[in-house]
């Protein structure tokens, strides 16, 4: 099989070179690279295939976060067309951003059961550097003078809220905590809301300056948001909340609503479970529990169902029959619409239906039978008294 001679580089003057058999998965490069370089594996990790950071193209994660992405575990280096002067990207901890640039210096006939570093130079950065960044941090979250156990409750409310409705006014959120929980004042929300975001905890702050340099906002005009929605130059921001339009937030009890802190959670649904027992019998999905959850997980970001095909597809997902795609679409219409939606604000398709128009219908005053009594109380049947009259 043979195998290559790569480069990791972490800046100038500091660079590894690792060789280790084309047959090896890029899990197996990620570990030698954290080992090169004296790191801890206690982070994610990803490859850019195509050398750009952040990149929608050839990529390749520690772990699956969304449907269809592949995870480094299952790609080995021999299917990835590598050659002499091929050049690669790898990123370590997604909060610290460790960059590391890589190139394919050469190839081996020999083959190495395990990967070794054949030159070091240069000393290792140090994972976790004494900063007093860290210090000024602390110090902010001091003033704040907040109990830890309420910092962190806030905090979950954030995540949560990022999740389950993609965005929300900051302020709003503040109502929805306030009325579960013993009140803050604004001053206190925002300030924890800037030392949350800098921190990054899987949702974005996100104010009018973020978009346009010369425009100052204050804490009233922020939004938290999942962190997704900021791609494309936050074009799906911004569609979200057209699309959120007026419809009222689902505010949930205070437990049920800390458990959108899992970005695996769902409520177990008749509908869900249904899905989920239709996917097991599916012999050719090798995670169908995985898939179900992904599926779910589509429907709340509003995937379109064809564009959920076609990663179930890529999943080893194929419909026996004209009988079982139908049953496949019934499944997924019934899921749709019992699964919380960020564009519904947290409202399945269901439940926003009932809302906005099940009261109306129960506040429709009603006909009159003609053989009951008249409603304008005069003791006598309708018929014989104000039905009378009636068109």
């Amino acid at each position: 099989m043979g195998c290559y001679i790569i480069s990791v580089s972490a800046g100038t003057g500091c660079y590894r070179h690792i060789q280790i058999s084309k047959d090896a998965t890029l899990y197996m490069l990620h570990k030698a690279i954290i080992n090169a370089f004296d790191f801890d594996d206690d982070h994610g990790h990803v490859f850019f295939m195509d050398n750009k950071y952040w990149s929608k193209g050839e990529a390749y994660l520690s772990e699956q976060l969304r449907p269809g992405e592949t995870v480094t575990k299952s790609r080995k280096l021999s299917k990835l067309g590598l050659e002499k002067g091929r050049q690669f990207k790898y990123l370590f901890d997604f909060g610290s951003e460790w960059r590391f640039q890589c190139k394919v210096l050469r190839e081996n006939d020999d083959c190495v059961d395990v990967p070794f570093v054949i030159r070091s130079v240069g000393e290792s950065p140090e994972q976790y550097p004494e900063d007093i960044w860290d210090e000024e941090i602390e110090n902010l979250y001091q003033m704040i003078d907040l109990p830890e156990e309420t910092v962190d409750t806030i905090r979950n409310y954030f995540i949560a809220a990022g999740r389950l409705y993609g965005a929300i006014p900051l302020f709003e959120l503040l109502r929805i905590y306030n009325s579960q929980n013993a009140p803050i004042d604004e001053e206190r929300f925002a300030a924890l809301a800037a030392l949350f975001d800098l921190e990054d905890h899987f949702f974005a702050l996100i104010g009018p300056e973020d978009f346009d340099e010369t425009v100052e906002s204050d804490s009233s005009q922020w939004y938290v948001a999942a962190d997704d929605l900021l791609e494309d130059e936050a074009d799906e921001f911004f569609e979200l909340l057209v699309g959120q339009g007026t419809k009222p937030y689902k505010v949930l009890p205070k437990e049920e609503f800390l458990k959108y802190t899992d970005e695996s959670y769902f409520p177990l649904t008749p509908q869900s479970l249904a899905m989920r027992d239709y996917l097991r019998s599916h012999g050719d999905l090798k995670w169908p529990d995985d898939s179900w959850l992904g599926i779910q997980t589509m429907i709340q970001i509003d995937f379109s169902v064809h564009d959920i095909l076609s990663i179930l597809e890529t999943e080893g997902f194929t419909a026996k029959n004209l009988g079982d795609m139908q049953k496949f679409m019934d499944l997924f219409q019934a899921l749709n619409n019992h699964t919380p939606k960020r564009i519904n604000r947290g409202h399945t398709p269901s439940e926003l239906y009932e809302t906005m128009h099940g009261r109306k219908r129960s506040n429709k005053p009603k006909t009159p039978s003609l053989n009951g009594p008249c409603p304008c109380g005069s003791g006598k049947k309708y018929k014989r008294c104000c039905g009378k009259v009636r068109k």
